[in-house]
């Protein structure tokens, strides 16, 4: 089950540079970003009540999702400015192809006491 990927709801262009507008109406308790390195692999789990906006601001990754209630699963690649929704109860794990620069917003504000991050491994490494 390959999630919809997203795509910019407003883009302007203008001599002064681009602005890509991605979410337009959402709530997020959690916004991250980070580089990472070629051949990293973060993710290898699933969420049962957070979902996660990912977005590859530059570079590029695998991305490997499989539910975990039905067993459907897909792999497909994400480049510049491509991002994608990780619904509950589908895991995912995102392997870099080279350095790149990312974006994650999640629903739920991340808690060391309860997670809500359940460990599932789809592809080795991390």
């Amino acid at each position: 089950m390959k999630p919809a990927l997203l795509n910019p709801t407003y883009i302007r262009r203008d001599k002064r540079g681009d602005f890509f507008e991605m979410l337009n109406g959402s709530n997020w308790e959690n916004l991250s970003y980070g580089k990472m390195k070629k051949g990293a692999v973060i993710g290898n789990h699933y969420h049962k009540k957070t979902y996660v906006f990912f977005f590859i601001l530059s570079g590029s990754a695998t991305v490997v999702t499989l539910n975990v209630k039905t067993s459907a699963g897909d792999s497909f690649t994400l480049s510049d400015n491509e991002g994608i929704w990780f619904e509950p109860y589908v895991t995912h794990a995102v392997v870099f192809k080279k350095e790149s620069m990312f974006l994650m917003g999640k629903s739920i504000a991340y808690d060391k006491d309860n997670p809500d991050t359940y460990e599932y491994m789809v592809v080795e490494g991390k």
